[in-house]
């Protein structure tokens, strides 16, 4: 599964409005931060299982009515909605957050990576060792957080 971009209102209404979770990363083109962690987010959106999660994206810059009406004050941002409910925020503008090893406290990749498992996990509990390996493989630097997560969950 890849990442979508949204391009309408009305688009975004519906997207968000489904009983799943819906992820949606909140980018501008100009956005040093955003560049970086769009990768990541790709990544988490190829893991994950279609029927449970699906991954957007909305320029600010493009569709002001939907940020405005979120309320993204900064980029990247990245929001989780379920049946029309926002669930769950994250903002991250600072570079040096997404380096864990420069960083005591989570990053804002593992507080994704955490929501993101945490999603997947509830949503779908006998697949949750197979989706912990999926983690694995693509996280390899997370191994421990992702353990740790597993094992609170």
């Amino acid at each position: 599964m890849s990442v979508k971009p949204i391009t309408s209102y009305d688009d975004f209404k519906k997207i968000i409005a489904q009983d799943k979770v819906t992820a949606i990363d909140f980018w501008a083109t100009w956005c040093g931060p955003c560049k970086m962690i769009s990768p990541m987010f790709e990544k988490l959106a190829g893991a994950a299982d279609a029927d449970k999660i699906e991954f957007y994206k909305v320029d600010v810059d493009e569709q002001g009515q939907i940020a405005e009406e979120v309320g993204i004050k900064a980029m990247p941002t990245f929001v989780f909605f379920k049946d029309g409910k926002k669930i769950k925020e994250t903002v991250g503008a600072n570079p040096g957050a997404l380096d864990v090893s420069r960083t005591s406290s989570l990053s804002l990749v593992d507080q994704m990576l955490r929501w993101l498992m945490q999603f997947l996990f509830l949503a779908h509990r006998p697949a949750s060792s197979k989706l912990l390996l999926n983690f694995y493989s693509l996280f390899r630097d997370k191994r421990i957080i992702c353990c740790n997560i597993f094992m609170t969950l």
